[in-house]
C-alpha cells in the first residue's frame, strides 16, 4: 500500500505537471501553426507579428494568477499552462470566421477610417457603436494587419481581463463568507475557487464564441463591469463608479447592473457625490470624438438610436420572457408591458432592500446584482442573444463561490447558446421558449438564495450598517 501511495504521489507531483506542460506546448505550437497559415496577410512577417501578439495574450493569461498570488509554485504554473493554452487554441480556431456583423458593419467602419484619415475622421458619423470602440477601429486602420484578426484580438484580450475580474470578485465573495454558514468564514479563503472561476470564464463557450468567433466586444464592457462590482463590494466607491462609467461608455448593456449603485446609495454605502464621477468619466471617453467635430448631442444620441433600432421584434434570438409569446403577439402592447415589468422588478427589489437595509451584506449585494443582470434583460423586449453575457459571467462567479449552485452557469449556457445557434448557425437547437424557461428557473433559484440570505443576514461588524467611506 505504501509503495502504491508513494508512486501515486510521485505521479501527481512530477509526472502530471510535466504532461500538462507538454500538452500546453503542443497546443501553443498548433496555435502558432494555424495563425501562420491564415490568409489575408500581405507578408509572412505580418503573420509572425500576429502570432507573437497571441503568444503575449497567452503569457498574460498564465501570469495573472501568478502575479495575484493564486499560483505560487512552478508546478502550479505548469498545471495552469494547459487551460491557458487551450483557451488560446480554441480562439485561434475561430479567427478566420467572418460573420455578417463583421462583413456589413465592423469591416466597413475600419475601411472608412482607413480611407478618410484615421483619427481625423472621428468627426464623421460612423457605425452605431459608442466612441471608445470607434477609437479602436480608427487605430487599427493605420496597421497593415488584417482588421478581422485585430478586432478579435482586442476582444480576446478583454476575455482575459474579464476572467481576472471574475477571479477577484470570487475572492471578494469568499472573504465575505458567501457559501459558508454564518460565523464559519475561513481565516484564509481557498485559492481554488477564484482560480477555477478564472479558467472557467476563459473557457466558457459563449465567451469564446462572442469574441473570437463572432467578433463581438461584450467582454470589454463586462471586464469593466466585473471590476466595478468588485470595487463596489470592497468599499471603494470612486473606483467602482469610474469603472462602471467605462463599461457604459463601451456598451449600453452595462445598465443591467447599474441599479446596484442605487442600492448602495439607499443603504448609504456610497454617497451622492461619488456618483457625479460617472458623467465626468463618461464625458472623458467622448472628448476625442467631440474634439474631432462630433456634436455634443452625439454623447447620448448613439444609445438613444440603439434603443429604437430593433423595435419590430419582441426578441432577437434572446431567451427572454418574450420568447414565450406567440409569433403573432402584439409587439407594441408587449413592448410596453415588458418595459413596465422590468421597471417594476427593479423598483420592488430596491424597496425591499431599503426596507431591510440593516441586514444587507456583501453577499446580498452580489445576489441583488445577479438578479438585476438576469431579471432586467429577461423582462425587457427587443433583447439580443448576447445581452445575457454579463449574467453568464456572474453566474460562473456565483457557482465557484457556492459550489452547490454549479448547475446555474451550465443551464445559462444551455439557454444562451441556443440563441447563438440561431445567429451563427441559422437555426435553433431547440425551441427558444424552453431557453426562456431555463433562465426563469435560474432566476427563481437566485431569488430564493437572495431571500434566504436576507433572512439570515446580520449587520456587518465594525461599521454601522450601510455606512459609506467618507
Amino acid at each position: 500500500m505504501r509503495k502504491t501511495a508513494s508512486f501515486s504521489s510521485v505521479l501527481v507531483r512530477y509526472a502530471a505537471p510535466i504532461l500538462s506542460a507538454a500538452a500546453a506546448a503542443r497546443l501553443l505550437y498548433g496555435s502558432g501553426e494555424k495563425i501562420l497559415r491564415l490568409d489575408k496577410f500581405s507578408s509572412p512577417a505580418d503573420a509572425a507579428v500576429l502570432a507573437g501578439a497571441f503568444f503575449l495574450v497567452f503569457c498574460l493569461s498564465l501570469l495573472l494568477p501568478v502575479f495575484t498570488g493564486y499560483v505560487r509554485t512552478f508546478r502550479g504554473v505548469l498545471f495552469c499552462a494547459l487551460p491557458a493554452a487551450l483557451m488560446l487554441f480554441l480562439r485561434v480556431l475561430s479567427l478566420s470566421n467572418a460573420t455578417p456583423d463583421y462583413i456589413q458593419f465592423l469591416s466597413q467602419w475600419v475601411s472608412f477610417f482607413r480611407t478618410h484619415g484615421g483619427f481625423s475622421a472621428l468627426g464623421s458619423i460612423v457605425g452605431d457603436y459608442n466612441f471608445p470602440y470607434l477609437y479602436f477601429t480608427a487605430a487599427i486602420s493605420y496597421l497593415n494587419l488584417p482588421d478581422l484578426y485585430l478586432i478579435k484580438l482586442f476582444s480576446i484580450l478583454f476575455d482575459v481581463i474579464a476572467a481576472w475580474g471574475g477571479l477577484k470578485l470570487t475572492e471578494c465573495l469568499l472573504q465575505n463568507g458567501l457559501g459558508h454558514p454564518q460565523g464559519d468564514i475561513p481565516s484564509v479563503p481557498s485559492r481554488k475557487a477564484p482560480l477555477a472561476a478564472y479558467f472557467v470564464l476563459l473557457l466558457l463557450p459563449t465567451v469564446i464564441l462572442n469574441g473570437a468567433y463572432w467578433g463581438q466586444c461584450d467582454s470589454i464592457y463586462a471586464a469593466f463591469a466585473l471590476f466595478s462590482i468588485y470595487f463596489a463590494l470592497s468599499n471603494r466607491p470612486l473606483v467602482s463608479v469610474a469603472l462602471m462609467a467605462a463599461a457604459f461608455a463601451f456598451k449600453l448593456q452595462a445598465v443591467f447592473v447599474m441599479p446596484l449603485f442605487l442600492v448602495l446609495l439607499l443603504i448609504r454605502k456610497i454617497r451622492l457625490r461619488h456618483l457625479f464621477l460617472f458623467p465626468v468619466v463618461y464625458l472623458l471617453f467622448c472628448i476625442p470624438a467631440l474634439a474631432a467635430g462630433r456634436p455634443f448631442s452625439a454623447v447620448w444620441d448613439i444609445y438613444l438610436s440603439q434603443t429604437g433600432s430593433y423595435n419590430s421584434r419582441l426578441t432577437l434570438n434572446a431567451p427572454s420572457a418574450m420568447a414565450l409569446l406567440p409569433q403573432n403577439a402584439d409587439v407594441e402592447l408587449w413592448h410596453k408591458i415588458g418595459i413596465a415589468a422590468a421597471f417594476l422588478f427593479v423598483l420592488l427589489l430596491l424597496v425591499y432592500l431599503f426596507r431591510n437595509r440593516k441586514t444587507v451584506s456583501t453577499q446580498t449585494l452580489f445576489l441583488a446584482t445577479l438578479l438585476f443582470s438576469l431579471g432586467i434583460p429577461l423582462l425587457l423586449p427587443h433583447m439580443h442573444e448576447r445581452y445575457f453575457f454579463l449574467f453568464e459571467t456572474l453566474s460562473v462567479v456565483y457557482a465557484c463561490a457556492v459550489p452547490k449552485r454549479f448547475y446555474l452557469p451550465i443551464l445559462a449556457q444551455g439557454a444562451s447558446l441556443n440563441g447563438y445557434c440561431a445567429y451563427l448557425g441559422n437555426s435553433y437547437a431547440y425551441p427558444l421558449k424552453w431557453s426562456a424557461v431555463l433562465l426563469i428557473a435560474i432566476f427563481l433559484v437566485v431569488l430564493f438564495d437572495f431571500w434566504k440570505q436576507m433572512q439570515t443576514g446580520k449587520p456587518q461588524p465594525g461599521r454601522r450598517p450601510g455606512a459609506a467611506p467618507s
